[in-house]
Parts: C-alpha cells; structure tokens; sequence
C-alpha cells in the first residue's frame, strides 16, 4: 500500500471514530437532557400539589370563619383573632395578615398590633 492509500485508510477511520464518538456523545446529552427535565416536571408536580393542598386547607378554614360570620353578624376582633390565628400559625408563612371588610369598611384586622401605630 502507497501512502496516500495508507492516509486515505487512516483519515476515513479517524472520521469514523469521531462520528461514532459525536453520535454516542449526542445520545448521552439527549438523554442527559431528558432525565432532567423529567426530575424538574416531577419537582414543579410536587410544588403543584403542595400548593393545592395549601390553598385548600386555607380555604376550608376561611369557610369556617365564613360561617361564624354568618352565624354571628356582630363578632368581636377577638373572635375574629382567634380564627386568623389559626389560619395565620398553620399557613407556613403563606399568609402575612388577614382582615376582614363588611361592605366597605375595615372591621377587623389580624395581627392587629402590627396596624395599631398604623396612620392608613
């Protein structure tokens, strides 16, 4: 074999390695790729239901409220604190402050004392 056989030979297996190199390297990367997008789908899945339950549960206790209110038209803000408190503690830090508006007034606030050097 002359040379130029000899490097024609040697440069055809040296592209051919490279592309079996790039093809496996390719496939890896996809694979890679879709593995991490199925761990960030199930992350924001999780997110997603922890949410859901979240806002349930506050709107069942909200509800509850609901209910006293309707059952109590007259309520004190210490009645009132006491069912925000309860929404307030269990929320996780979801819930900053809750207040309560009968047609356009501001009746009651929770946590009041965060609003009573409050100039609104």
């Amino acid at each position: 074999m002359n040379s130029k056989n000899k490097f024609t030979v040697t440069f055809l297996i040296f592209i051919l390695v490279m592309s079996l190199f790039i093809f496996t390297a390719t496939i890896e990367y996809n694979r890679s790729y879709q593995n991490q997008v199925k761990e960030t789908q199930d992350k924001l899945f999780m997110v997603k239901s922890n949410l859901e339950n979240l806002i349930t549960s506050r709107m069942i206790a909200v509800n509850g409220l609901k209910s006293h209110v309707e059952l109590h038209p007259d309520f004190s803000q210490s009645e009132f604190n006491y069912f925000a408190k309860g929404i307030f503690d269990s929320s996780n830090d979801v819930v900053m402050r809750m207040s309560f508006i009968t047609d356009t007034t501001l009746t009651h606030v929770y946590p009041f004392d965060e609003f009573s050097n409050c100039i609104c």
